[in-house]
C-alpha cells in the first residue's frame, strides 16, 4: 500500500494500481483479511479519483464487506463516504446522500473530526450537484468550521473553495432571478429611453468578477 502511495504520488496511476493488485493478492495468500480490505478500499479509492466509477465501487464494496466481516457488521466512515462518492458521481444521488449520513453518523460517533468535516464537504458537495443550495451552504461552513479547529490545512482550503462555488452559484441564481423579473417600472423605463437605456440595462445585469 506504502508503494502504491509513492506510485501514485509520482504520477504513475498504472504502476499505483498493479502495486495494490499485488498487495490484495499477497494479503490473501497470508490470510491477512485487515491488509486485504484495506488495498480493497485503496484500490477503489484510487479508481475513483481516475474516474473509473464502476471499478470503483466494486472494491470499495468489497472492501466493506470485508470490513463488516472483520467487525461483526461494522462500517468504516471513510469507507462509507467513498462509496457515497462514487454514487454521486454515477448519479445515483439518493444513495449517495443515504451513504454519507451514514459515514458522518460514525464519524461523530467514533469522535473522527477530520472524517467528520470530510463528509461534510461530501454532503455539501451533492448538495450543490443538486442545486440545494441552503444546504450546501450549511454543510460547507460547517466543515470548513471543523478544519479550522482541529488546524487540517487541506480541509481549510478545499472548505474555502467550495464555499467560493456555492456563492458563485447563489450570485448567478440571483442575477437570472432579476433577469427574468426586472424591478417594477423598469421595462417602462427602458421603452421610454431606447437603444440607448436598452444598452444601460444591459450592462448594469453584466456580472463583475
Amino acid at each position: 500500500n506504502h508503494l502504491a502511495g509513492v506510485y501514485w504520488q509520482q504520477g504513475d496511476s498504472a504502476a499505483a494500481v498493479h502495486g495494490l493488485h499485488q498487495a490484495i493478492a499477497l494479503h490473501r495468500l497470508g490470510g491477512n483479511e485487515e491488509g486485504e480490505a484495506a488495498s480493497l478500499v485503496n484500490l477503489g479509492t484510487l479508481c475513483g479519483q481516475l474516474g473509473h466509477y464502476d471499478r470503483a465501487y466494486d472494491y470499495l464494496q468489497l472492501g466493506l464487506e470485508k470490513i463488516q466481516a472483520m467487525t461483526n457488521g461494522g462500517l468504516d466512515s471513510i469507507t462509507m463516504a467513498s462509496i457515497g462518492i462514487v454514487h454521486r458521481k454515477l448519479g445515483r444521488y439518493d444513495d449517495a446522500e443515504r451513504c454519507l449520513l451514514v459515514a458522518l453518523d460514525l464519524a461523530r460517533a467514533q469522535g473522527d473530526q477530520m472524517a467528520e468535516s470530510d463528509a461534510l464537504d461530501s454532503l455539501g458537495s451533492l448538495f450543490l450537484e443538486l442545486k440545494r443550495l441552503p444546504q450546501a451552504e450549511e454543510h460547507h461552513q460547517a466543515a470548513l468550521g471543523i478544519a479550522e479547529a482541529i488546524s487540517h490545512r487541506a480541509g481549510i482550503a478545499q472548505g474555502l473553495d467550495n464555499l467560493g462555488l456555492v456563492r458563485q452559484r447563489q450570485r448567478d441564481r440571483h442575477l437570472a432571478e432579476q433577469r427574468r423579473d426586472p424591478e417594477p417600472g423598469l421595462e417602462h423605463h427602458q421603452d421610454r429611453q431606447g437603444d440607448g437605456g436598452g444598452r444601460g440595462a444591459a450592462r448594469g445585469h453584466e456580472r463583475i468578477d
